[in-house]
């Protein structure tokens, strides 16, 4: 009994980190949004784009922009690939615990629990799957926007740079998707593994934060 409510104490504390965490992100950028790497970002890209807009047409913003969307169409391709690998793993697959009960310190033996485990991650992956596809369709978008150059209000710098920093931020969550799978995969090995991996992403994270 006292494992079990160790266990679950774990638990509640790693997911509170996170929460902590990004709810301090969320309030940074929007009262000091220059001093966060998101913040810096967004008006560099405004920037570019009121430079884009008083150069001669060219082919470097279409490139720009394909760029971005062929990277965000792989890293969307792969969530999805792996997501539906982890539901295979953990609902079709014979479950198999020896090794995470060999390494946890719990040593759980509830199937059922593992196997939310399992789709804790698999849900991860897919959320990081639906902000990459967000952020294909606001670039593609953009893509059009930022070469018609027509003078009215949804063409103007301030309206495109909109709809290039909305995708900006869609691709930004999907990879903290891929980044928050990390402690998700360890707490399958345990729930001790996942605070330390919840510690040490919020550590990585705080540094990837404030730097472009």
């Amino acid at each position: 009994m006292q494992e079990y409510y160790a266990e679950n104490a774990i638990i509640f504390g790693s997911f509170a980190l996170l929460l902590l965490y990004h709810l301090h992100l969320v309030r940074q950028i929007r009262r000091k949004p220059l001093t966060t790497a998101l913040g810096l970002s967004h008006d560099l890209r405004r920037k570019w784009v009121v430079s884009v807009l008083q150069s001669k047409p060219d082919v470097m913003p279409v490139q720009t922009m394909r760029n971005w969307i062929m990277a965000a169409s792989f890293l969307a391709s792969t969530a999805v690939l792996l997501s539906l690998g982890m539901l295979h793993v953990g609902f079709i697959m014979p479950a198999n615990q020896d090794i995470t009960q060999a390494i946890s310190f719990f040593n759980p033996k509830n199937i059922t629990f593992w196997q939310l485990r399992w789709l804790a991650v698999a849900a991860d992956l897919f959320f990081a799957f639906f902000c990459f596809s967000l952020a294909i369709r606001h670039w593609n978008h953009a893509s059009f926007m930022i070469n018609t150059r027509l003078e009215d209000k949804h063409h103007t710098p301030q309206a495109i740079t909109a709809v290039i920093n909305r995708g900006s931020l869609y691709n930004m969550l999907g990879m903290r998707g891929y980044y928050l799978s990390i402690p998700f995969m360890l707490w399958l090995m345990g729930s001790v593994w996942l605070l330390a991996g919840t510690i040490l992403l919020v550590v990585i994270l705080y540094h990837f934060d404030r730097t472009i």
